[in-house]
């Protein structure tokens, strides 16, 4: 099996949707400022590492969903290149 989840085709998801002891794995980040000496995004990138590693180490047991990047950051919109969600 392959890691990533977009890796397979839909013939390949329908039977890895058929099984009980499959954990999918959703990395979740926003997009903000980290200073000057960083990326926007710092907070995805951190993320998806650690959540690829942590499926790697499944033994077939976890598949990697792609990052889905949103959070509810406004204090941030002062630096350009963040994004935010609306609190409602």
């Amino acid at each position: 099996m392959r890691l990533r989840y977009e890796e397979h085709t839909w013939p390949e998801l329908r039977e890895l949707a058929q099984r009980d002891d499959l954990v999918v794995v959703i990395p979740t980040a926003t997009l903000e400022d980290h200073g000057y000496h960083l990326p926007i995004d710092t907070d995805a990138r951190l993320v998806s590492g650690i959540c690829e590693r942590a499926v790697e180490a499944s033994g077939g047991q976890a598949l990697l969903f792609p990052t889905q990047v949103h959070g509810y950051t406004p204090h941030h919109l002062d630096f350009p290149g963040s994004v935010t969600l609306r609190w409602n």
